[in-house]
């Protein structure tokens, strides 16, 4: 299983370097696909020079937004999961497990989300599971209950093209 990992950029020179980084850092399968949105300051400068065999830069000549950016990513995506990745770090790609991990046993095809609130999400649900069931069996059972509940309630059935479509209202600003 491979992830395509979007990263929309503008004006990103002084964090484009380490987010790439942190990102190859995660061991996944995947692709790195890059939207420069118009960039004015270096970014432009520092992508053109990257030279990764599994990096793509696609380069916007006007910016069209981050909802513009992220749908050009989104139609070059060869991976079975995509993931948003903002230049700024508000997602640590450390956290890339976790995000997927409902995928990968099948409780969703898709989900959105707070990677902030996912974490505690999982944490509160460790609590819970341990609490109410008791041995580690029971609990894990327990924490798979409660997991199907919470994500049957929050996430959104698959719909990848229609989310591609509607990127760029979903999705505004930097």
């Amino acid at each position: 299983m491979m992830i395509s990992v979007i990263i929309p950029v503008f004006n990103e020179e002084k964090t484009i370097m380490d987010i790439i980084k942190r990102v190859q850092d995660v061991d996944i399968e995947k692709e790195i696909i890059i939207v420069d949105d118009g960039s004015t300051d270096k970014t432009r400068e520092i992508l053109r020079n990257i030279k990764e065999g599994n990096i793509r830069v696609i380069y916007h000549d006007k910016n069209l937004g981050k909802g513009g950016a992220l749908k050009t990513g989104f139609s070059h995506a060869k991976g079975d999961i995509i993931i948003p990745q903002d230049a700024d770090l508000e997602l640590d790609p450390k956290e890339y497990h976790n995000l997927i991990e409902p995928i990968l046993e099948g409780y969703r095809s898709f989900l959105t989300g707070n990677a902030k609130l996912l974490r505690e999400t999982n944490q509160r649900l460790d609590r819970a599971a341990q609490r109410e069931f008791p041995g580690r069996n029971q609990a894990v059972a327990g924490r798979e209950r409660l997991m199907t509940t919470i994500y049957n309630y929050f996430a959104l059935p698959p719909a990848r093209t229609e989310f591609c479509q509607a990127a760029p209202e979903v999705f505004t600003g930097y």
